[in-house]
């Protein structure tokens, strides 16, 4: 998070290494918003949404967020985030109800060691949360933009990828969905060994479509905020 908040970006785009973009344009759409809604963060809740998650429904799974750095670096404070290592039910309020499933467990817990940050966040901030839905695999997570168009797939379970032949070969599949991966030699396919050959092909496939679109939209951003 150190990390995070010392960077000299406005917004940060957190995608996991096993989270693929299946629709750029949908992509840009929700950054677009987010920055003009000022939402400070968005992502899935890590419960009651999916039974692949079943934990905290205050905090967006880290596999894919936009994060406003700006707006979260002026009020940051390590020492506060004690304060959200244990739960108050007032926090309660701001719970995502509208995407919670019926019989999809949640609990309001410190799962994970990032908790806090992200708890701090929907308690300070304005948050997005977004819907899901889960891929045909049964594992895998098809995310929905704000305008519940899917644009991303995680298939978790990358640490078991060229250990278990179940995953690998299920997340080989999701690979050969994306259409920026799918021309790419299975060969490429580990996680660790299609990192140059993915990174080309986002050069050229992802980084064209989206990127220069972000970086138009923070520009405008940019301008008005020093007209205001």
């Amino acid at each position: 998070m150190k990390q995070l908040l010392q960077s000299k970006a406005d917004y940060v785009l957190n995608i996991d290494e096993d989270a693929f973009i299946t629709d750029p344009e949908a992509l840009v759409e929700l950054i677009d918003y987010c920055i003009k809604e000022k939402i400070v963060n968005c992502g899935m809740p890590d419960g009651g949404v999916l039974s692949m998650r079943g934990h905290n429904p205050l905090v967006t799974n880290p596999f894919f967020n936009v994060l406003d750095v700006r707006a979260l670096r002026e009020k940051f404070q390590e020492c506060e985030m004690k304060k959200y290592t244990l739960h108050r039910e007032e926090y309660e309020q701001k719970t995502p109800f509208h995407l919670l499933h019926q019989g999809v467990p949640y609990a309001y817990d410190g799962y994970e060691p990032y908790y806090p940050f992200f708890i701090w966040i929907s308690q300070c901030f304005k948050t997005l949360y977004l819907d899901a839905v889960e891929h045909a695999d049964g594992y895998s997570t098809i995310l929905l933009n704000h305008l519940g168009k899917p644009f991303l797939v995680h298939t978790w379970y990358s640490r078991e990828y060229g250990r278990r032949s179940f995953h690998t070969e299920r997340i080989n599949r999701i690979m050969s969905e994306v259409p920026a991966l799918a021309s790419m030699p299975e060969k490429t396919h580990g996680i660790f060994q299609w990192g140059i050959s993915f990174g080309r092909t986002c050069q050229d496939v992802f980084a064209k479509k989206v990127a220069r679109s972000v970086r138009k939209r923070i520009e405008r951003f940019r301008v008005r905020r020093c007209q205001d």
